[in-house]
């Protein structure tokens, strides 16, 4: 995977904003997490591919869009919790994915 630089500082210091909201919200934290200082990505606006489980709904970081590397996953048990919880308002879930198709069987 090659990740690019965020667009500049003020862009770096929303992500982990938005990083230190989901860990206060009580996302876990399974990878990532902090700005990539060392070596050569240090010189530039690099972020650590990050992602979250156990996100809420209506967690903030599930909610707005982050504009960096950053994926928060949600699980649902039913199709239903998708359409209600997922996409209502339908601009409520950018870069949603389903990755189990068996659920429309």
């Amino acid at each position: 995977v090659q990740v690019g630089p965020l667009i500049n500082q003020k862009q770096l210091q929303s992500v982990d904003e938005y990083v230190q909201i989901g860990k206060s919200e009580g996302a876990k934290l399974a990878l990532g997490g902090h700005p990539l200082a060392e070596g050569t990505l240090g010189s530039g606006w690099f972020y650590a591919p990050t992602i979250f489980a156990d996100v809420d709904p209506a967690m903030r970081i599930a909610q707005e869009e982050i504009f960096g590397p950053v994926l928060a996953v949600l699980t649902f048990e039913e199709i239903d919790e998708v359409h209600r919880d997922y996409f209502s308002p339908p601009d409520r879930a950018p870069g949603t994915s389903i990755t189990e198709l068996s659920v429309f069987e």
